[in-house]
């Protein structure tokens, strides 16, 4: 009888806690599409989540606009990612300022993206950028 009385109580405590924490898992896998921008707001993400693949484009403008790496629409997609760990991504970033393909990584955390290139760098962007996910009403 007693063991029946566990059995119960484990059936209502515990399936619940697997619920949660199997819901935990899938709140990880948020949502990364949108804008994301630096601090100056010069640098520009728009991505686009695609299973686990993140699709977008760029737009980089620094040295008070003197320098432009701004790929739009009719340019096709210039960064293509692919998840490697549950906020992690990895794939390449293809510049329109000089055709270049570049390796990139992006972690993300909360509505913050950390970019960083791997190999060669960009032209006049920095090894590690940081993004923020710019709100939408």
């Amino acid at each position: 009888m007693r063991v029946t009385i566990f059995k119960i109580l484990s059936i209502c405590f515990l399936a619940p806690l697997f619920t949660l924490c199997s819901n935990g898992e899938q709140s990880g896998d948020r949502k990364l599409s949108g804008k994301y921008v630096d601090k100056s707001e010069s640098l520009i993400l728009d991505l686009k989540q695609v299973g686990d693949s993140l699709l977008g484009m760029h737009c980089f403008v620094v040295q008070d606009g003197n320098k432009v790496d701004c790929c739009l629409e009719e340019d096709g997609i210039s960064l293509k990612l692919s998840r490697t760990f549950k906020d992690t991504f990895k794939g390449t970033l293809s510049s329109c300022y000089d055709q270049d393909v570049r390796e990139v990584k992006a972690v993300f955390a909360d509505d913050y993206l950390k970019l960083s290139f791997k190999g060669k760098p960009h032209l006049f962007v920095p090894e590690k950028l940081d993004f923020y996910l710019i709100k939408s009403d």
